[in-house]
């Protein structure tokens, strides 16, 4: 009987920085790529077929799981199997590391997910503990700086347990991806059923708790994550003022950026600059911002270039 190497793909197809292969295959050693060539391999290997191997993607931010947790208003299902079936969809799509993300800081449009952070993360734990998952999860906590309690359930979310990124969130009107007061009250009126007065009384709400809250909340967290040494990512950057506090701040990761400028600010102070994969192949932001395929290219040239295009419902118009 014939031994296939498992750590030999043979008859692969193989994209170099320079130049594609129709015909290759590639050694592994521990993990790591040890060695590539052209044409049959020189031992028998796991047969790729022409298939185009590619490295395991790593997803940063994702709340998917909750779709699982709660699949209908008021529906909740087992942790353990939300998790499971969550993982499965994660390893299907070709991602092989994914930072789960979970809400911290209540609100009062809040569904019952917040109140079962605790609970869906020390599942994922449980599952990665039995050996029951395909992909590696790690931990993101998407923490709303103006939320009464984002302090004590950040605390509870990492006490016993740990995180791999914190990402500092503030979804106040006339802030960030809300800079534009419109957009958010038409969202919410589509979304929500707001009547106009509803919408003043929500947004005059949010406003006084972004007036208290926003500074102490967000030099607590960021001391938080110093102290337990976890990276910081921002979001939704919008101005030069924002990615220059957010610099002062340690972060590491720009988080979906909604202007070029910002973008661009990030970039040239060293913060990587994380988009949207649906952003990509929407051809644009669902939400009326930048289009990550104007952020690439902002992010690749030396000097901060106009946006070549807006996008609107995944159609080009200027």
């Amino acid at each position: 009987m014939t031994t296939v190497n498992d750590e030999l793909l043979a008859h692969s197809r193989l994209v170099l920085p320079d130049r594609i292969i129709a015909q290759g295959w590639v050694a592994m050693s521990g993990g790591k790529i040890a060695e590539i060539g052209e044409g049959e391999a020189p031992e028998c290997g796991l047969d790729m077929a022409g298939d185009l191997p590619i490295p395991g993607l790593v997803e940063l931010h994702t709340d998917h799981i909750e779709a699982y947790f709660l699949p209908r208003p008021g529906a909740i299902w087992h942790p353990l199997s939300a998790v499971l079936s969550y993982d499965a969809q994660i390893a299907a799509s070709g991602i092989t590391t994914v930072f789960d993300c979970f809400r911290v800081g209540s609100d009062e449009r809040k569904e019952v997910i917040g109140e079962n952070d605790v609970t869906l993360c020390d599942a994922v734990g449980q599952a990665q503990s039995g050996g029951l998952l395909r992909a590696r999860h790690l931990t993101h906590l998407r923490c709303e700086i103006c939320s009464e309690d984002v302090i004590e359930g950040t605390e509870a979310m990492l006490e016993p347990r740990s995180a791999e990124l914190i990402s500092l969130m503030d979804h106040t009107p006339g802030q960030r991806r809300f800079h534009d007061v419109d957009k958010l009250k038409k969202r919410y009126s589509r979304s929500f059923g707001m009547t106009e007065s509803q919408m003043e009384k929500f947004m005059a709400g949010r406003l006084a708790l972004h007036a208290r809250y926003a500074g102490p909340h967000r030099r607590a967290l960021v001391a938080i994550a110093r102290r337990r040494r976890v990276r910081l990512a921002s979001h939704d950057d919008t101005t030069n003022e924002q990615v220059a506090e957010v610099a002062a701040d340690g972060v590491s990761i720009a988080e979906f950026p909604v202007t070029a400028e910002a973008a661009a600010a990030s970039h040239g102070a060293g913060i990587k600059v994380l988009m949207g994969a649906p952003n990509i192949v929407r051809g644009g932001s669902h939400s009326g911002n930048v289009a990550a395929i104007d952020l690439a290219h902002v992010c690749n040239t030396a000097d901060v270039p106009v946006v070549r295009s807006v996008w609107r419902g995944g159609r080009r118009v200027q």
